[in-house]
This record gives structure tokens, sequence and C-alpha cells, in this order.
């Protein structure tokens, strides 16, 4: 599942800038479509983790689409995740085109996340639940459901602090 999501990660990063700045390119909708393809085969074996709970929950309560959703969190799921999965987040980093050769594992899984976070803004992703019209006042209805999703089985960093949780759901607003 591993290689299947770099590959997926490479694909996504190149070729969905391109289909958001010109949707008639068949090509790049084609590269986009293999590349989708594969993040769904390296999901069926893995764990989706906080990244998807949180977005099942304002998904859920707020109708806001799935993609964009999980858009949002990302950044700041890897950021709560990073300590706990860096060799992971390097192999991510790689996949994103970042040069990690004279990093350290902690600097290359934070390019990532500001990779992850330049990309969103490239392609017109939201950043903030605020912006989708979600509502800073279900804080804590957002948490106790992102805390009993089903997504957060295999999340790297255990969630048995709620108060770790609710500081990154609230970085998403």
């Amino acid at each position: 599942a591993t290689g299947m999501g770099l590959e997926a990660i490479r694909r996504i990063s190149k070729y969905l800038p391109m289909v958001t700045q010109n949707g008639k390119d068949i090509g790049a909708r084609h590269q986009m479509l293999v590349g989708s393809t594969m993040a769904g085969w390296a999901l069926a074996g893995a764990t989706s983790g906080i990244t998807h709970a949180l977005a099942h929950t304002v998904g859920g309560l707020y109708g806001i689409h799935h993609g964009t959703a999980c858009g949002i969190a990302l950044p700041h799921a890897m950021r709560f995740n990073r300590d706990y999965c860096l060799p992971r987040m390097v192999l991510v980093a790689d996949a994103l085109g970042v040069d990690t050769k004279r990093m350290s594992e902690v600097e290359a899984a934070d390019a990532a996340i500001n990779r992850v976070s330049a990309f969103l803004k490239e392609i017109g992703n939201p950043t903030k639940y605020s912006e989708v019209g979600v509502p800073i006042e279900a804080l804590q209805e957002i948490l106790m459901g992102t805390l009993t999703d089903l997504s957060t089985y295999g999340n790297p960093r255990p969630l048995s602090d709620p108060t770790p949780v609710l500081e990154m759901i609230k970085a998403s607003f």
C-alpha cells in the first residue's frame, strides 16, 4: 500500500493543478484518474486516520464535500501526527518533490506539511472550515464526532487525550 500511495501522491501533486487550470486537458485528467485509483487502492490496504474522521464529522454535520473537508484537515492532521510517523512523512516529502537529502526527518516532515498547504491553495481548496460555513461554536460536537469515528482506529498518534485533538481542530478554523 505504501508504494501505491506514494505514486498516487506523485501523480496527484503533478496533475491536479493542471486539471484545475484546464479541465479540458484530457491527458492530465487521465493521469488524475490513474492517481485517484491508486490512492483508493492504497487506502484499501491502510487506515485513513484523523483526517478522514474530522472530514466525516464536518461533512455529516454541515454537508461539506468529503474531498474539500479532507483537504482542509490534512495539513493540520499531518502536523498533529508528525512525530509519530516521521519516516513515512519523509517519504511523502520525497513524493511531493521536496529535496530531503540534507534535511532531518523533522525538517522533511515540516517541508511536506508546507508543500501540502501550498498545494491546497494552488488548487483552490478552502483552507479553513470557517470559509465553508462550519461554525466554531460546534467545536465540542465536532471533537466528539471525530474521536468516535472509526477512521481513527489506525491513526499514528494515540487519541486517548482529547485536548491535543481539540487544538488540532481549532487550528483548522
